[in-house]
């Protein structure tokens, strides 16, 4: 399944981006969605994300990889995301 996106205020490249959907995500998964969504050196500095399991090695490798500087939030903080009220 695939999704259109167009965010608002995000940095992606794209006005109308397509995004991939899966109810079962991998870390390699997530890794080829986050190289999908900003190609060409379009990537940001930093990504906010939490700790759940999908970010794994593969994940993690990818990013650096991109030069994209990962935050995490801190352990079972679920009242932290990035999204500004």
């Amino acid at each position: 399944m695939q999704v259109r996106s167009n965010p608002v205020g995000a940095t992606c490249p794209s006005p109308n981006s397509v995004l991939n959907v899966t109810e079962h995500p991998t870390a390699a998964w997530t890794a080829q969605q986050i190289v999908d969504a900003f190609p060409d050196d379009s990537a940001p500095s930093y990504l906010l994300r939490d700790r759940d399991s999908v970010y794994g090695h593969v994940f993690r490798q990818r990013l650096k990889g991109m030069g994209v500087g990962e935050v995490l939030t801190a352990p079972h903080s679920p009242w932290q995301n990035p999204y500004a009220s």
